[in-house]
Formats: structure tokens, sequence, C-alpha cells
């Protein structure tokens, strides 16, 4: 599978970042160039994986970066989200990335993770279950 990476706006002036086949060494610079607008000026940032065929230690170690640079200006909840296969799921579970950066099954789901407001109980986003349980879905 060809490697192609591609942007486009979300809500509350964010970007997506999409990423088709294998996220690895070879390909890491496009998606870091990719992200980069977002990271620059803080804004929320949806990276979407869920046609990822492939993740090797340096696109997580990109990712982890990535989370990094945009919570140095917006602390610890950072305005970003990772929409991934089950597959991709498993690699950020395995890594425990996903216990800093919120890692989602839809882009439905990430988007509302990255425009949730505080949860009045502990300051911080509410989780997506949260939000839908709030909202009577299930």
């Amino acid at each position: 599978m060809d490697f192609k990476v591609s942007t486009a706006p979300i809500e509350q002036d964010g970007l997506l970042v999409s990423v088709e086949g294998e996220f690895d060494l070879s390909s890491a610079d496009q998606v870091q160039t990719a992200a980069e607008p977002a990271i620059s000026a803080g804004r929320p940032l949806l990276l979407d994986l869920r046609d990822c065929s492939f993740i090797d230690s340096t696109a997580l170690r990109l990712v982890l970066q990535i989370h990094g640079a945009l919570t140095r200006d917006a602390g610890p909840d950072a305005p970003m989200a990772v929409v991934a296969n089950s597959e991709i799921r498993k690699f950020f579970s395995m890594t425990a990335i996903d216990q800093s950066v919120c890692v989602c099954t839809t882009r439905e789901e990430a988007l509302a993770a990255l425009t949730a407001t505080p949860d009045a109980e502990n300051g911080k986003p509410a989780s997506p279950p949260d939000l839908l349980a709030r909202s009577g879905e299930e």
C-alpha cells in the first residue's frame, strides 16, 4: 500500500491529519510536517490512523512528541486525539501511550473529545463515554 498523508480543517480551528499506509521511519517526517501548523499555533489536532496498515516505534514516538509539543502550551489536556483501527490501538495500549494521549475508535468520538468541556468534578475534559451518557446515548 502506498503511503499518503492529508490534512483538512476541523471544528474549533483544528486540523485533521489522516495517514494511509505504513507509518514508520520512512514516513514520520511527512506526518510531522503535516501536523506542524497545529503544533505551532496550539490548535486542536485529530490524527486519523484508521487507514494505517502498520506503525513502528518511530511513529509512536512522533505521536508522543506531537502531544508533548501541544501540552507545552495547552497544559496536560492537550487538544489532541487519535482515531485508530483495532490493530493500531493495540500498540497504543501495549506501550501505555493511550494513558496520556486520547485514543478513540471513531472520528466522531475523537472530535467529541477535542471539543469536550471540562468535567465539573475534576476540571478535565469529559471522556467520550461521559459525553454519550450525558446526551442519553449509549
